[in-house]
C-alpha cells in the first residue's frame, strides 16, 4: 500500500491485519456480520501511526474485525488501495479522536481478551458468588484497557504512544 504521492510503501500489503491495533478502549465491539466485501465500501478505513512505529486503526475497527473473523490471517493486501487513509504520526493527534484508546493493543490481544470477556459474562451464573463474577469482569476490562502497549516485532512495551501534544 503506498499512500497519495509516496514512492515507498508506507504498509506492506503482507502486512497482517491482526497486527494493527484496536482503537478503541475496552473490549472488541464488532456489529458487521457476514463476509468483507471491498466493494460496497463507501468510506475509508483509517490508520494512524503511533510514535513506536505501530498503526492504529482510526476509523474501520468494525470491518477489520469482520474481515478477522472470516480470515484471521489476511493482510492488507485485501483492502482495497483507494478506500484506505494514512496519517503519519505527527500528522494526527488523539486529542482530535477522544475514543481513541491510550495503550491500544494489536487486534489478535483484544479479539483473544475479548473472547474471554464474553464467555465469562455467559457464564456469570456458574460463579459462586456475584463477588467473584465482577472481580473477573474487573480484571478482564482492566487488560483491555490498562495494559500497556505491547510493540510487537520488539516484544516489548511501548512507551511513546500516541501523539499527545497539539502540533
Amino acid at each position: 500500500m503506498r499512500d497519495s504521492g509516496s514512492a515507498s510503501p508506507i504498509v506492506a500489503d503482507g502486512f497482517k491485519l491482526s497486527l494493527f491495533c484496536y482503537g478503541h478502549s475496552g473490549p472488541l465491539i464488532r456489529s458487521l456480520r457476514g463476509q468483507f466485501d471491498p466493494t460496497q465500501m463507501d468510506t475509508a478505513i483509517q490508520l494512524g501511526e503511533l510514535s513506536c512505529g505501530c498503526w492504529v486503526v482510526l476509523d474501520g475497527n468494525n470491518r477489520i474485525a469482520m474481515i478477522l473473523e472470516n480470515n484471521p490471517t489476511a493482510t492488507v493486501g485485501v483492502l482495497p488501495k483507494k478506500r484506505l487513509l494514512l496519517f503519519k504520526y505527527g500528522e494526527w493527534d488523539r486529542y482530535d479522536l477522544e475514543w481513541c484508546h491510550r495503550n491500544p493493543q494489536t487486534f489478535d490481544f483484544v479479539r483473544r481478551h475479548s473472547a474471554e470477556f464474553y464467555k465469562t459474562q455467559r457464564r456469570k451464573r456458574q460463579f459462586k458468588s456475584a463477588a467473584l463474577y465482577e472481580a473477573e469482569i474487573t480484571r478482564l476490562r482492566n487488560l483491555l484497557a490498562l495494559q500497556l502497549h505491547f510493540r510487537f516485532e520488539m516484544g516489548a512495551a511501548c512507551f511513546g504512544l500516541v501523539s499527545s501534544s497539539p502540533e
